[in-house]
């Protein structure tokens, strides 16, 4: 086994200056943001709305260019918005998509028509 030589002088007193080491303060934590709905206008984008429900704040109406937080409301889409942190992309979020399941059963649907027939005849 090699044991590598540990050195004993000061870097300071060697000519060598250690490098500096410079720390950014953290970026803020990200918000808690549901996306609730969006309302676009195409031929006028500075009009377009997004109704954002910010967490133990409520929903409010933000225009596109708005600051929400940290956060800047880059873009409105069509169910989607685009939030910047200064001039970088922070994150899109999207208006969450509902099941699209019928509440009527195809079984339930053929147990009300049999129902309805059986009613007529008797």
């Amino acid at each position: 086994i090699i044991h590598p030589k540990i050195p004993t002088e000061d870097l300071t007193t060697t000519g060598v200056t250690p490098p500096e080491i410079t720390t950014q303060p953290p970026p803020p934590p990200p918000s808690r943001l549901n996306l609730i709905a969006t309302c676009r206008y195409e031929n006028n984008p500075e009009k377009s709305l997004a109704l954002i429900d910010k967490a133990a704040k409520g929903q409010e109406w933000f225009r596109q260019g708005d600051n929400i937080d940290h956060l800047t409301l880059k873009e409105v889409k069509d169910g989607s918005v685009v939030l910047y942190q200064g001039q970088v992309f922070n994150d899109e979020i999207f208006v969450p998509v509902e099941d699209d399941e019928s509440l009527l059963k195809s079984d339930q649907v053929d147990t009300a028509r049999a129902t309805v027939t059986g009613s007529a005849a008797g």
